[in-house]
């Protein structure tokens, strides 16, 4: 099931569900973070969790790879000029 969820610090995940989790593929927009703007990849029991694309505040584009919620690699893409 694909669906929209928002988080009370304003956080917003857009993507697949599966038993109330984010699972699937997705996209989780950060609202507070410093660093982080968007993820946009793969999620497993509401954990972001194998490949994926982070853009940065700065808008930089990385490649990323998570196991668990756990950064397991990074490499630059571009910087996004847009």
């Amino acid at each position: 099931m694909a669906g929209t969820e928002w988080y009370i610090n304003g956080d917003k995940y857009e993507g697949e569900f599966a038993d109330t989790m984010r699972q699937g593929c997705g996209i989780y927009t950060y609202a507070n973070d410093p660093n982080i703007l968007s993820y946009r990849g793969i999620f497993f029991e509401n954990k972001t969790h194998g490949a994926g694309i982070e853009i940065t505040r700065n808008r930089f584009v990385y490649n990323v790879k998570y196991y668990k919620d756990k950064l397991i690699s990074k490499s630059l893409i571009k910087k996004d000029t847009t």
